[in-house]
C-alpha cells in the first residue's frame, strides 16, 4: 500500500498545489465575504416576490379597468354610429 501512495504522491501533489493555487476553496471568511457581495447583487437588481405579485396584480387591475373603458367607448360609438344611420335614413325618405 505504502508503493501505491508513493507512485501517486506526484499526481496528489500536483492536484492540491492546482487547488490551492487557483483558490478552489474557500475559507469561512470568504464564503461570507462573497455572500454578502451576492445579496447586495441580488437586493439591486432584483425584486422581491410578493413585490412582484403585488405590481404584477396591480397592473392586472388597471388593464381589465382599461378594457371596460374601452368597451363603453365604443359602445359609445357604435350607438352615435346607428344615430346618424338612422338621421341620414330618414332624411332620404
Amino acid at each position: 500500500m505504502n508503493t501505491e501512495i508513493v507512485n501517486f504522491a506526484p499526481y496528489i501533489i500536483i492536484i492540491l498545489t492546482f487547488a490551492l493555487s487557483y483558490k478552489i476553496f474557500m475559507t469561512p471568511a470568504d464564503f461570507q465575504k462573497e455572500k454578502a457581495e451576492f445579496m447586495k447583487y441580488i437586493a439591486e437588481h432584483y425584486v422581491s416576490n410578493q413585490t412582484y405579485r403585488d405590481n404584477h396584480n396591480t397592473l392586472n387591475d388597471q388593464l381589465i379597468e382599461l378594457g371596460r373603458k374601452t368597451d363603453l367607448r365604443l359602445d359609445r360609438i357604435d350607438e352615435k354610429i346607428d344615430d346618424i344611420k338612422n338621421l341620414l335614413i330618414k332624411k332620404g325618405e
